[in-house]
């Protein structure tokens, strides 16, 4: 079973879900309130939120609770560790990203802040409390246990994606004459636009360098959020033409043939704290479909793709230094598919959601029966 948070999916708009959902035969619980207050205190909150869930579980009556990062971070780590408390369960907490940082787009400012400190405590103490954590990679394990939190009681289980679905496939031709990339060099991204932090800006400038040097490139932008706009601005302002294609929102069932347009996946993230330490899961599925994958050279990122087998890196924030990796790839097809290949064979080995599976019941495994 699993419970999704107080006033979810209302507070996204979706008025007329029940009570109980059952999608791919887990059921999902939805905590609903009535009326949702216009202005209610953030504890008041996680009050109402605790006193909802509590007798859910209790019910259910399981053997843990599992939880993972609300939208700020710790929040449902407090409200599952107090229900925990309750009922005498432990508690595993999931953590996927710090969020304590992502309060301010101001780099420079966002970890010097009041806000800052008093949620970086927060999530320590919830990480403390728990009776195991787990997280994404191995640069988020280093950053949890610096807090204090010891290395045993913190596993890495990390993003993935079902090779079964994420498939290699030939570009789509037709596609391809839409967007009007015929005999283009095509690199790009496949998200949302709505973070600072995923520095799409540079995919538009490297786009640019690669004109000027006579490579026929294109970046493919594939997605939407708030950021499309001043993207696009950006990209009028240097005169980048069609170098630089935006699709908008497209479906989810063909988002598959978009990343087969792709000749290149880029990861063009700025050097910011989180972006150093979480590993994103798109990358993933652009190895399971065997698009080579080039990221900035971060630390999260060079834990995806390894010593430079299964991609490649360039200089963070550096346009040119982008630029020189993709025009040495354009040049290279075969290295381009020796990266492809060793990709796709290391997400299906070591990256299936299967083998989460049993990661999270060696985990489960050794809450239960601790060791004396």
């Amino acid at each position: 079973m699993a419970v999704t948070a107080l006033d979810f999916p209302h507070t996204v708009g979706v008025l007329d879900a029940p009570p109980v959902d059952e999608v791919g035969g887990v059921r999902y619980v939805h905590l609903l309130r009535d009326e949702i207050p216009s202005s209610e205190p953030w504890d008041a909150y996680l009050d109402a939120y605790a006193t909802a869930l509590a007798p859910v579980v209790a019910a259910e009556d399981p053997d843990l609770i599992h939880v993972h990062s609300g939208n700020r971070g710790y929040e449902a780590a407090l409200v599952a560790l107090a229900v925990g408390r309750a009922l005498d369960l432990p508690v595993v907490y999931e953590v996927r990203g710090f969020f304590e940082s992502l309060w301010s787009s101001d780099t420079a400012w966002a970890e010097q802040a009041e806000v800052y400190r008093r949620r970086h405590a927060q999530e320590a103490r919830c990480m403390r409390e728990a009776a195991a954590v787990v997280t994404l990679s191995e640069s988020m394990k280093d950053d949890i246990v610096g807090r204090g939190i010891p290395a045993e009681h913190v596993h890495v289980v990390p993003n993935g994606v079902d090779p079964t679905v994420f498939v290699p496939r030939e570009r789509d031709d037709e596609l391809t004459a839409r967007l009007g990339l015929e005999d283009r060099f095509v690199f790009g991204y496949v998200s949302n636009l709505d973070h600072y932090r995923e520095g799409q800006e540079l995919l538009v400038d490297a786009a640019v360098e690669l004109r000027r040097r006579g490579v026929p490139a294109t970046a493919l932008i594939v997605g939407d959020g708030n950021r499309r706009e001043l993207l696009e601005a950006h990209a009028r302002e240097v005169g980048a033409g069609d170098a630089v294609h935006f699709t908008g929102k497209v479906p989810h069932t063909e988002v598959g043939d978009y990343y087969a347009q792709l000749d290149v996946f880029v990861i063009p993230r700025i050097d910011e704290r989180a972006a150093r330490l979480v590993t994103p899961l798109k990358p993933y599925e652009a190895m399971a479909l065997s698009v080579p994958l080039v990221v900035s050279d971060l630390p999260a990122l060079r834990e995806i793709t390894g010593d430079g087998e299964r991609g490649e890196t360039f200089t963070t924030g550096d346009a040119r230094s982008l630029a020189d990796v993709l025009q040495r790839l354009h040049e290279d097809p075969e290295r381009r598919a020796r990266h492809a290949a060793t990709a796709r064979e290391w997400v299906v080995t070591e990256r299936d959601w299967a083998r989460n599976g049993e990661r999270y019941g060696a985990i489960y495994s050794s809450v239960l029966t601790p060791s004396s």
